[in-house]
């Protein structure tokens, strides 16, 4: 089965648990279940699927926050684009949204997430982003739908316009969605012994969902550290990649200090 394939049957299967246990809405709740546990996936998927499953709801809950706390830490670069998909963990929880977060998170589970991230698959999975197209399929059919392109015409499009490509080199995408031509331009970087990681990655999009995602998906592709994201419309401002630094380099900052008061409070 190919990998957009796979990916489909897990998203349907995700998007089905989610309504079926409640009303439609909250995207960001599908979507950080199945980023949490593609994030997490060990060398022993069945042990790790087993042990997910035999969790109760509230001791999930905090077990996915406890993930993402770490991943933030890891990754403060990305905090503000993915926080739309993740800040709901740091709510207190009622006992209804654990129940369909488990229950998203063991349908997933049960249609095969783990498959799509095994080290051979995950630089050319994208799940979020055609998780995020088919939970918009149910209220959202004409509004910004034109977020995931199949791989198969990512992949054509970069090996059609992609030449010189050098390290440091910035890959720009104005309209990012969740981060498509970024896969296919790091697939098309590895056949030619090229480290996606060298090379300088910026995106935009209106859906700051969207964004979120290509923050995530950037981890699982490999982009490295240098990921500048911006929410918002590239097209209605001009100089939305210099906010973009700005708003990363504000965020850096705010990190740092947050760092420095933890050791000064770790002497006392």
């Amino acid at each position: 089965m190919r990998t957009d394939e796979m990916a489909t049957r897990v998203a349907d299967a995700i998007d089905e648990a989610w309504h079926r246990s409640g009303s439609a809405g909250r995207h960001e709740v599908p979507l950080g279940v199945a980023a949490t546990l593609a994030l997490l996936q060990p060398d022993d998927g069945v042990a790790f699927a087993n042990q997910v499953m035999a969790m109760t709801p509230r001791a999930y809950w905090y077990q996915s926050r406890a993930v993402w706390t770490e991943i933030v830490r890891a990754r403060t670069d990305l905090v503000d684009a993915i926080s739309p998909m993740i800040s709901w963990l740091y709510d207190e929880p009622d006992d209804r949204l654990c129940e369909r977060v488990k229950a998203t998170a063991d349908a997933a589970l049960a249609a095969g997430l783990l498959d799509l991230y095994q080290p051979e698959l995950r630089h050319d999975a994208d799940l979020l982003g055609r998780l995020l197209a088919v939970l918009k399929t149910r209220t959202e059919a004409k509004v910004n739908a034109q977020v995931y392109t199949p791989p198969d015409i990512a992949d054509a499009l970069v090996s059609l316009t992609m030449d010189v490509v050098k390290p440091g080199q910035a890959i720009c995408e104005n309209t990012v969605g969740t981060g498509s031509l970024f896969r296919a331009t790091a697939k098309l970087l590895r056949q030619r012994s090229l480290d996606p990681a060298s090379m300088i990655w910026i995106g935009a999009d209106i859906d700051e969902l969207a964004v979120a995602v290509t923050g995530v998906n950037s981890m699982f592709w490999g982009l490295g550290h240098q990921v500048v994201l911006y929410h918002g419309d590239s097209l209605a401002r001009a100089d939305w990649v210099e906010v973009a630094y700005q708003r990363r380099r504000h965020v850096l900052r705010l990190a740092s200090k947050v760092r420095a008061v933890r050791r000064i409070l770790d002497l006392m």
